[in-house]
């Protein structure tokens, strides 16, 4: 029974498709106009969710060019206290007596700049000037130390050292320090620590999608700030992504998978200190934000359909109605009405050519009805004075017939007479 069912239904189907030109027409056309609704919404899906994620990683990297500029002009401030330290007459031609002023100098600048956690300088001589004022351990020899040696290999460039925990403070800070000269003649050190716990700070409050954030890696790869404290102080220089960033310069994007998920780096080398200021973000984050633009293509691509459909429907409507016309006109002319009027139509197309047959085919057959006609009643005619014709034949053969006889019953009567 669900077999003998199924089958009613598909004859029905089937009926409904054959038994209709319109259906021919408009059945393939809609669907033709569907399956191009969503190829063209599929690929405008999938290409706006690459724009946008291609777009998305631009703003990743153009997020941390910003912010590498914030740190440039922070690290430029420091820059600038060290240069004018550097020229400053108090420093080079350094006098015992100069002491107390230079110390004044350093605490002014200080509290001027809150980043700063200490100013000092050294002489070639040895001789060790710092504020806050700390007393130096006896053995303290600033001549030994990194950032003393560095600055006076720099030849006048002011050095940065990489960051480390501040011993007074605990928070995590970088020294600055500059050779200072008179004349040719290096006469000693002037430095300072920073603490970048504003920088760090800043670094943390990134957020990037939903689950991006930003990260700081020192010249060595380690990692200086990170949200998840945990990640501080590791070197991850053997990381792929990590001799990636190495590889593409100052700036860049890196994409990379972390535990089987697709992620997105954007970046940028701080060239005053060789950090690199990176944001990362699982793709995912900048798909689902793409995916917001499932509605308006839906949207745009509904109306569209409707649209074509509707205008497809009145298309075709028209083609089959101007067909109706003609069939209904053929249905007469094949039952012999020939008395209809001709058709008025201005169509060139191929509707517009089959109307003009079917005027011209009505009129030829007018003319053909009406020559027959014409013959029939010649023949009708000539056939009549045939049979008069032959009426007066019989006629004639019937007095020709009498007088034979008569002429038989004549000879017959003088033979008669002889014999006697």
């Amino acid at each position: 029974m669900e077999h003998q069912s199924t089958k009613r239904k598909g004859s029905r189907l089937g009926s409904f498709y054959a038994n209709s030109l319109q259906n021919k027409i408009l059945i393939p056309f809609i669907l033709l106009i569907f399956c191009t609704g969503l190829v063209a919404a599929f690929i405008s899906y999938f290409s706006s969710v690459k724009n946008t994620t291609n777009v998305l990683s631009e703003n990743v990297k153009g997020q941390m060019v910003s912010m590498d500029d914030t740190f440039d002009i922070f690290f430029s401030n420091v820059s600038s206290i060290l240069d004018r330290f550097s020229t400053n007459h108090l420093l080079t031609n350094y006098n015992t007596k100069d002491k107390n002023e230079l110390i004044q100098s350093f605490k002014e600048t200080k509290e001027a700049t809150p980043s700063l956690v200490s100013v000092y300088m050294s002489t070639n001589g040895g001789e060790f000037i710092n504020y806050p004022t700390t007393k130096a351990a006896h053995d303290f020899n600033a001549k030994e130390r990194l950032w003393y040696q560095d600055a006076t290999q720099a030849n006048g460039k002011v050095v940065w050292s990489e960051p480390y925990s501040d011993a007074g403070t605990g928070k995590t800070v970088i020294t600055a320090s500059k050779a200072y000269y008179n004349g040719d003649k290096l006469m000693g050190v002037v430095a300072a620590d920073i603490l970048i716990d504003t920088l760090v700070d800043m670094i943390n409050k990134v957020k990037i999608g939903e689950t991006g954030y930003a990260v700081i890696f020192d010249s060595q790869g380690k990692v200086i700030a990170h949200p998840d404290k945990s990640y501080i102080g590791k070197d991850l220089s053997n990381e792929q992504y990590y001799k990636e960033m190495i590889k593409a310069g100052n700036q860049g994007i890196v994409k990379y998978q972390l535990e089987g998920e697709d992620k997105v780096l954007g970046f940028a080398k701080n060239t005053t200190t060789n950090w690199l200021i990176t944001g990362t973000v699982y793709v995912q984050d900048f798909q689902k934000q793409a995916r917001s633009i499932i509605a308006p293509i839906s949207i745009g691509v509904g109306i569209i359909m409707v649209l074509a459909i509707l205008i497809s429907v009145f298309t075709t409507r028209k083609i089959i109605l101007s067909l109706k016309i003609v069939m209904e006109r053929m249905k007469q002319i094949a039952s012999g009405n020939l008395s209809h009027k001709p058709f008025h139509t201005q169509s060139q197309d191929e509707i517009g050519q089959l109307i003009q047959a079917t005027n011209d085919m009505s009129i030829t057959m007018r003319e053909l009805i009406n020559e027959v006609n014409n013959v029939t009643d010649s023949v009708l005619t000539h056939s009549e004075e045939l049979t008069q014709s032959a009426g007066e034949v019989k006629t004639a053969s019937e007095q020709v017939s009498s007088t034979m006889q008569e002429l038989a019953l004549v000879q017959k009567f003088k033979q008669e007479v002889r014999a006697t």
